[in-house]
Formats: structure tokens, sequence, C-alpha cells
């Protein structure tokens, strides 16, 4: 599962590389993840995001099977 982790420090490098992936939080005031990867494309904007990402608040885990 992605996630944008407290390090952020919202400079939308992360919805620049990953549009359908990463939005804008309105009631939080930041960056989250509004569809988790799913396609070959969204992977790779996903990997793309995190590699840009200033502060690497961008991560991701695989939840216990």
């Amino acid at each position: 599962m992605a996630y944008i982790n407290e390090d952020c420090i919202h400079c939308a490098a992360c919805s620049i590389n990953g549009p359908s992936i990463f939005g804008w939080d309105e009631e939080a005031l930041k960056p989250t993840v509004i569809k988790q990867p799913e396609t070959e494309q969204e992977i790779a904007d996903f990997k793309a995001a995190a590699e840009g990402c200033p502060t690497q608040a961008i991560k991701e885990w695989l939840a216990a099977a």
C-alpha cells in the first residue's frame, strides 16, 4: 500500500510524476495517495515519484497476505 509520511514538505513532486496516484487532501491540507498503483504505468509513475521526492516521504509497504 502506497502512502506519504510526515516528512512531506508539500512540494508537489509526487503529483507531477504521478497525477493519477497522488492528489491533495483538502481536509488535512496535504498531499495524499488517491489511488493505489495497479497498472504497469501507475507502478512506474509511483516509482518515479518516490525517487523524485526530495524528502523520501513516499513509501510503500506490503500487507501480510
